[in-house]
């Protein structure tokens, strides 16, 4: 206000900017009033009885529908108003917020409006606090207050005396000493004017006025806590922040039980105060107001579905149906499209009657879709986008316009709706000119419909991306020229978008509508559930609901409606739902193969006779609907689904004959769901008890598969606890020992036991998928791998047995994978066989490939290679021809370019070589370096995780790598937790699995051990692999498990080789010769080894020599500060020495060189440890002896502080490393001293007495920050 001299502009008012985002908002209003009140038919019937001649009369009592499109109300802008008010608080307070209704505030009179208005402005710029709005409005209303005689001084005069105090410290002005005296009185009688008469509020004025000469220089003070300082100086109470209701709340606080009236008129008040759980959000800019933000009344909606704007109900009318009633959740979505809907119909009836000068439109259409993963942003674009296209919003070059009604059948002239979705890879190019071609085919694909570009901001990607910069300038102008014929929909994370927006300024102005896709509740998630099983025809048993919920929260981490809590960014919302539902199919298909084979073969007879009827079925269908006599056609037969001629009657479903059969193969069980819930708590608990690299474990992993088979006996609140994100190893194991402790002998025995699985098995002699499998059970371990691939196999067969009995399909199931642990236990082999499984099984297919004859089943094979071919022509004849396994191992390297534009191609073409099989990228971490700074290997990810999710049926991509690490990566990009469903552990192996590995490999060379051998060749695989008696010893990444086995095994048998070759008559030797490894072979193996593993540590110039010298000689901090990295060299080679003592006996000789150096040099290094403790901290050491000095000299030179500092130093990395090797056992090793600690407590002693008789209560300060620094 002009006249308000209190009031000072901000820089982000927005000025003009702001006037129109308020009146485009206020018409948006009116379009959604004025055509929620007047439907398509009743604005059709009037404009055909329209005389065009006619003026527009306006009066109250017109019949003229054209005044409603003319006129703006006091109600829509109230709703702007009303919608300003509540985000001023919103922004500025959070937490507990009100809820304003505008029709309340056009009840009220205008100087309370007014009143109300100013209250809310001071709150936004200044001048009111939060304390005073809930002052105002507590248990209150807008109407409320509105009522009561001085309801204006309540909502103006609600600062309390600080707050006032401060306010006018805050506007008084700088030369006011300097003034004349007119001005300053007219400077205090303005600031008496705002209290109105509140005798409060003007007696603080008048009491400030007197204390005027105290106010000093307070203008200058910018600081709110200076002028409270300021304020409590002059006697003003600023320790309170809330005042106590007024008398006229009082009395409606009191009332905490209203009469039924009250009750009834309070169900009315919208804007009543409400708790409501919400995150204070930055102060928009200019303003802004987004599409939908005003919302609609549940009233409006209700009646907005009633009428559904006509009888006869237009192509757009079904769609906006179809997203309010299809889709779940997504309400600020749906508000904003049902907006944006009757802007642009009342925008077509303005032009109609008014001419196109008269649009309120003007704007491009263009989209942001902000969110995470799983929101339905993708699905929403093309769903928005048809409304749009059928609204005539856009239209293909050459289309002519939409008919205004737009009933469905006039609509045959338009084009076909597009739908285009691209990534970087589409439009980013890999050398100069390429990318603006890219991006202007990309659009042009699109015209007539949306282009979709998912992770927008990946577009371009940080630091110097000229290509990426040239896409978005080259988009940028595309949208501008083609916006009549292409939406372009922006969609991606919120802050990165955000982010994305603000760095390309040309955005901000062809974007201008924006959707938040919020994150699905708890119950949004089991609605989704629920309407996908009865998609699939699968009905719920008893108790399989509540077990659904809680699989929903413990995967997703949601939210319960209204709670406060913060949901995972990476939680996969409904992509996640999909992967529990799937996880359950999988245990259900088990389930009833294994449970019920009786009645499965029964349906698998109903579903061959049910196959027999389709072909007659089809051509029946084709021949009744051929438009010309004659053969029937190829593509009718081809195209007549079983789903299309059940609904067309040409078909009847077996399941309506036998519907107690067939409800077998459609409920859900609840233990089908509580396995999910157990394999995701076995996963949970395995990742946070497995140790760290050198640590022991806490808890035995090789039990946890067993102990996770308790928890369908637990009760609600300990499943609750243990299903909680934030559970740790300890408590979680020990509530299912507990509870598993507590099971009588024969539960506890029956838990033990394996579940029993679906055997491998079909009518052929020779069945590719039993060998296979045979295969994948030869491999020594990998239990969990082996049953998972049982339950995919009963998902397969379950799956076929659904489709003949023409039951929905259990959907497409993502196989991708994340194989972590250790090198050498396994995970390429099993990628590999798991590859071809799925193959086989048909679980995972290829489009275009070529025929190929199994390699499996060989001896049914024919031999000769023209048959072979023969054989191979016939398969390609009858489409019978498979695939063989097609595995693409690809690393960094082959998936990241070193200049712009070449990444996103790598791996698209990557994939596409994959197809019909198995990518598998090892240390997938490595993909990212650098973090945010590493670009092309974050375009990798992004390209990456798109071709994963749209390809998931043709190829299984499997991530593989160290736990911790894997962890790290999937953290990085929220999308791949909900696209990689299953997690391999690839624990290492045990002694025992290391020698049953070599055994087999051995046999696989027709070779063996000589008698009593065995325990020679265990040891000496120990040695080579330092692997663990059982789960519970500390985790080596060296140890290289099955990797190191054949070295071993490599070894052993070239000192067969060489030994046989020194036989001088060959003749003489036996076939068992050749078989038979003996002790000499081993012993000369041994030799090599400990020469290789040990030799150079061991040696004169090895790491242990080297830190040995440098101990005797006082020196600590060159080799050694304590870390893990320092000491692992050290305690390594320390731990072989001594693993070398027990597993090699009997096999390291006498004269042997090398262990002996070993040995020497082992002793050496303890005796080194243990001199420099006595050196530095011992009873004549030097740190002693600098006490000795102090006490006997008394003062303190600048050369013995120094002296002090530099040997301290050492003491400090001595101490930290002898700790260190206690911490790791090592020192459990070396002697007495470092298992009991005390040449750790030696140094710590002399250092504290140092510091504790010397450097304490010294007031030259060097000696005081030394003596603070090590005390």
């Amino acid at each position: 206000d002009i006249n308000d001299p209190t009031c000072r502009p901000s820089r982000n008012n927005g000025n003009g900017r702001t006037v129109r985002n308020i009146l485009e908002a206020a018409l948006r209003r009116t379009a959604s009033r004025v055509m929620l009140d007047y439907g398509w038919e009743d604005l059709e019937k009037f404009d055909s009885e329209l005389d065009e001649s006619a003026p527009i009369e306006c009066s109250e009592s017109s019949a003229d529908l054209r005044c409603h499109f003319l006129q703006l109300t006091g109600t829509d802008v109230a709703k702007v108003a009303a919608f300003y008010m509540q985000q001023s608080h919103d922004d500025k307070c959070g937490g507990d917020n009100l809820e304003i209704d505008s029709d309340n505030l056009m009840k009220m009179q205008p100087e309370d409006i007014s009143s109300a208005m100013s209250l809310f402005r001071r709150l936004k710029w200044g001048g009111a606090s939060c304390a005073d709005v809930a002052s105002a409005f507590q248990k209150t209303s807008l109407l409320d207050l509105a009522s009561q005689s001085n309801s204006g001084h309540i909502l103006h005069g609600t600062l309390a005396p600080c707050e006032t105090c401060m306010s006018i410290l805050k506007a008084f002005p700088p030369n006011f000493g300097k003034l004349g005296i007119p001005e300053q009185r007219k400077f205090w009688k303005e600031r008496k004017q705002i209290c109105k008469g509140d005798a409060t509020c003007t007696n603080l004025i008048v009491r400030l006025e007197q204390k005027e000469s105290m106010l000093g220089n307070s203008y200058q003070i910018h600081n709110d806590v200076k002028r409270k300082e300021t304020c409590m100086r002059i006697g003003i109470d600023c320790s309170k922040t809330v005042r106590q209701p007024l008398p006229q709340q009082q009395q409606l606080i009191a009332n905490k039980k209203p009469t039924q009236e009250n009750q009834h008129r309070n169900v009315d008040k919208v804007n009543q105060v409400k708790k409501k759980q919400t995150v204070a959000q930055k102060p928009r800019p200019n303003g802004q107001i987004n599409v939908g933000d005003l919302g609609f009344s549940n009233r409006e909606l209700e009646l907005s579905k009633k009428k559904s704007i006509t009888k006869t109900k237009t192509t757009a009318d079904k769609l906006m149906d179809k997203l309010d009633n299809d889709y779940v959740g997504l309400k600020p979505v749906k508000v904003a499209v049902r907006e944006l809907k009757s802007t642009i119909e009342f925008d077509t009836w303005r032009k109609r009657w008014f001419g196109p000068k008269s649009s309120l439109l003007g704007q491009s259409f263009h989209m942001q879709f902000l969110g995470n993963p799983g929101t339905g942003k993708t699905v929403v674009a093309r769903h928005v986008g048809k409304i749009l296209f059928h609204l005539g919003v856009i239209s293909a070059p050459g289309d002519p316009a939409v008919p205004s009604a737009d009933t469905g059948d006039s609509e045959a002239p338009r084009g076909k709706f597009k739908f285009k979705e691209v990534s970087r890879a589409d439009m980013v190019g890999q050398y100069v000119g390429a990318t603006a071609k890219k991006v202007n085919n990309a659009v042009k694909s699109a015209l007539g419909g949306v282009l979709f570009i998912d992770e927008a901001y990946s577009l371009k990607k940080g630091g110097k991306d000229e290509f990426g910069q040239e896409a978005v300038d080259e988009l940028i102008k595309d949208m501008e020229n083609k916006r009549a014929n292409v939406i372009v929909v922006l969609a991606g994370y919120t802050n990165e978008m955000k982010s994305f927006i603000e760095s390309n300024p040309g955005f901000k102005s062809r974007v201008p509508l924006q959707f938040n896709f919020d994150d699905y509740t708890c119950d949004e998630l089991m609605d989704i559930g629920k309407r996908q099983l009865e998609k699939k025809d699968i009905q719920m048993a008893q108790g399989t609901e509540e077990a659904l919920k809680q699989a929903f929260r413990t995967s997703t981490g949601c939210c319960e409606a209204g709670s406060d809590c913060a949901p995972w960014r990476d939680n996969g919302n409904g992509r996640t739902v999909r992967n529990v539902l799937e996880g359950a199919y999988r245990f259900m298909a088990s389930r009833i193969l294994i449970n019920q084979p009786a009645e499965v073969a029964e349906l698998k007879n109903i579903g061959k006779a049910a196959t027999k009827a389709l072909q007659p079925a089809k051509l029946k269908y084709c021949t009744e609907n051929q438009k010309k006599h004659g053969p029937v056609s190829n593509k009718c037969l081809k195209d007549a689904s079983p789903e299309m001629l059940l609904e067309k009657g040409y078909l009847t479903s077996p399941c309506k004959k036998h519907k107690q059969l067939c409800s077998i193969v459609s409920t859900l069980d609840e233990s089908d769901v509580m396995n999910v819930l157990q394999e995701t708590v076995y996963q949970k608990l395995h990742h946070v008890c497995s140790p760290g690299e050198g640590e022991t474990p806490e808890y035995d992993l090789a039990g946890l598969e067993i102990l996770v088979r308790v928890m369908p006996t637990l009760d609600e609140q300990d499943l609750t606890v243990l299903l909680d994100s934030k559970i740790d190893c300890y408590d979680g194991t020990n509530l299912l020992k507990r509870q598993f402790n507590s099971l009588p002998q024969d539960e506890k025995d029956a838990l033990r036991v394996d579940p029993p699985s679906v055997d491998f098995s079909c009518d052929k002699e020779c069945c590719a998928v039993q060998e296979v499998f045979a295969d994948i059970q030869k491999l020594v371990g990998l239990h969990r791998v082996k049953k998972t691939m049982r339950e995919l196999y009963s998902l397969v067969q379950y799956s076929q047995l659904r489709s003949k009995l023409y039951l929905a399909p259990t959907s497409e199931q993502s196989f991708h994978m994340r194989f972590v642990g250790n090198p050498g236990t396994g995970k390429t082999v099993v990628a590999r066989l798991v590859g071809e499984l799925l193959l086989e099984m048909g679980a995972v297919r290829k489009d275009s490939a070529e025929a190929w004859a199994s390699n499996r089943c060989k001896n049914k094979q024919p031999k000769n290679l023209a048959m072979q071919q023969q054989e191979i022509n016939q398969m390609k004849k009858k489409g019978e021809a498979k695939a063989d396994i097609i595995f693409i191992e690809a690393s960094r390297a082959d998936l990241v370019a070193g200049h712009s534009g070449q990444t996103a191609p790598r791996v698209i073409n990557t994939v596409k070589q994959a197809l019909g099989g198995v990518l598998f990228i090892d240390e997938a971490y490595s993909l990212v370096r650098h973090g945010v700074g590493d670009s092309f290997g974050l375009e990798a990810v992004d390209t990456l995780i798109k071709e994963m999710e749209d390809k998931r049926a043709q190829v299984v991509v499997i991530l593989a790598g160290y736990e911790k690490e894997m962890d790290s990566f999937f953290a990085s990009n929220p999308g791949f937790k909900s696209r990689v469903p299953f997690t391999f552990h690839f624990d290492d192996y045990t002694c025992a699995d290391l020698v049953k590995i070599g055994e087999l490999q051995l046999a696989e060379s027709d070779l063996q051990l000589a008698q009593n051998e065995e325990q020679n060749f265990k040891g000496l695989i120990r040695f080579a692999s330092g692997c663990c008696e059982d789960n519970n010893c500390r985790k080596n990444r060296e140890n290289g498990n099955g990797r190191t086995v054949r070295n071993v095994v490599d070894s052993v048998v070239m000192q067969q080789t060489f030994r046989l070759s020194m036989v001088s008559d060959m003749s003489s030797l036996s076939n068992d010769d050749f078989m038979t490894l003996n002790l000499d072979d081993l012993q000369q193996a041994t030799e090599w080894l400990t020469a290789d593993v040990l030799g150079r540590a061991c040696s004169p110039t090895g790491r242990i020599a080297t830190v040995t010298d440098a101990l005797l000689k006082g020196d600590v901090k060159t080799y050694l500060d304590g870390s893990d990295d320092d000491l692992k060299p050290i305690t390594n080679t320390i731990n072989k020495i001594v693993l070398a003592r027990s597993a090699l006996k009997g096999l390291i000789e006498g004269s042997s060189t090398v262990f002996e150096d070993c040995e020497e040099r082992m002793q050496a290094v303890t005796g080194a440890f243990q001199a420099v403790v006595n050196n530095l901290c011992g009873p004549e050491g030097q740190i002693i002896a600098f006490h000795q000095t102090i006490e006997s000299d008394g003062k303190y030179s600048e050369e013995l502080m120094q002296k002090i500092e530099d040997q301290n130093s050492q003491a400090e990395a001595l101490t930290m490393s002898l700790v260190g090797l206690r911490k790791s056992g090592t020192g459990n090793l070396l002697g007495q001293s470092f298992v009991d600690g005390s040449l750790v407590k030696t140094c710590k002693s002399s250092m504290k007495r140092l510091v504790g008789d010397n450097f304490n209560n010294v007031s030259v300060g060097e000696l005081l920050a030394w003596g603070q620094r090590h005390l």
